[in-house]
């Protein structure tokens, strides 16, 4: 089943992976502008529900919060 998360399911998610981040997960504050800088929301799919032989594809940020404080996601 396909579920759409919206700016505040998003939003949730930065926070709670800040919290358990707390080792050096750095500043919420590059997730929550990429969410603001959002236009559509994201479907979020079960394994189960993609069609056989499809790919799925998960995005992460890794580094030093001061590089991405001086480069961003962009």
């Amino acid at each position: 089943m396909k579920r759409l998360l919206g700016k505040k399911e998003l939003k949730d998610i930065v926070w709670g992976a800040t919290l358990l981040g707390a080792g050096g997960g750095g500043s919420p504050k590059e997730g929550l502008k990429l969410i603001e800088d959002m236009e559509n929301k994201v479907a979020l799919f079960s394994p189960e529900d993609l069609p056989e032989k499809e790919n799925a594809v998960m995005v992460a940020g890794i580094g030093a919060p001061k590089a991405f404080a001086e480069r961003s996601f962009g």
